[in-house]
């Protein structure tokens, strides 16, 4: 979504019109969901490795995981009361160069997305889920 004064502007509609028939193509959601898929079978590996109770959802380029067994059913179920072990975790990972959504946690994959962001945070992820399991 776009929204501001200007958001219906010529030249604003124009590029949206422009991104819209473009960049957003079959091709480019391909190439995001294939990463999105790497990205949360690699999460769900970890998780299921070290038997976390956590939940890995997927909404196409968007991938998040959720501190709770089952799927959260609201925005304030994903994360233990203490936030903690969130922010020990996204502060572990953006230390080292990979920036999840600060709202949510998620991962939000783009047509500039590429195979090594996946790579790197997959292997940052196993990485310090390891340390704080130990």
């Amino acid at each position: 979504s776009l929204g501001s004064t200007l958001a219906s502007g010529p030249l604003a509609v124009r590029a949206m019109r422009a991104v819209l028939e473009e960049v957003m193509t079959e091709r480019t959601y391909a190439h995001m969901n294939r990463l999105a898929d790497r990205y949360g079978r690699a999460i769900e590996e970890v998780v299921a490795a070290h038997r976390l109770p956590w939940h890995v959802g997927r909404l196409g380029g968007r991938v998040m995981y959720a501190f709770t067994p089952q799927p959260p059913r609201n925005a304030g179920q994903p994360y233990p009361r203490s936030a903690s072990l969130r922010e020990a975790l996204w502060l572990y990972l953006a230390n080292r160069g990979v920036a999840l959504d600060g709202m949510s946690g998620a991962a939000l994959f783009s047509p500039l997305s590429e195979e090594s962001d996946v790579d790197r945070h997959n292997e940052l992820f196993a990485k310090v889920i390891a340390e704080l399991v130990e």
